[in-house]
């Protein structure tokens, strides 16, 4: 019986705590709004806030070149239609399923991307490309 008062004490003071701070300040906290993300991509969370499930970034199409960089295993790849762009394969920061990293023109790439990566194609002169890192991708053989 103890327990139970101990543990609706605490419910109680934390109600007043919230409630005394709306009742001073009605904008100080509002209930209807979902704490910030901080950064995360949480569909559940922007579901909440929206209404609408909001999915990763994705990307998708034909590698139109590649090159192979000289950092680590690196691969920067301009791929073509749907979904196109300057991606770049990282050993470190790709999750890699279905017949392994891009590995030639003509190769479909399926996956999701983040935020931007580099490759240094040459060191003397160095010449480094841009692009997104991908975080996840399927290819074709």
């Amino acid at each position: 019986m103890k327990n139970v008062f101990f543990a609706l004490s605490i419910v109680l003071i934390f109600a007043n705590i919230v409630f005394a701070q709306t009742l001073l300040d009605p904008n100080s906290v509002d209930l209807t709004q979902a704490p910030p993300s901080y950064g995360y991509n949480n569909p559940l969370l922007n579901l909440y806030k929206t209404g609408k499930i909001n999915t990763p970034p994705s990307f998708g199409g034909q590698i139109q070149t590649i090159i192979f960089c000289h950092n680590y295993g690196v691969r920067w790849t301009r791929v073509g239609p749907p979904r196109g762009g300057d991606y770049i394969w990282s050993p470190a920061q790709t999750r890699t399923y279905e017949y392994g990293p891009p590995s030639h023109s003509g190769q479909w790439l399926l996956g999701l991307y983040a935020p931007e990566y580099f490759c240094v194609v040459s060191q003397n002169p160095l010449v480094i490309f841009a692009g997104i890192v991908i975080t996840m991708m399927g290819s074709s053989r």
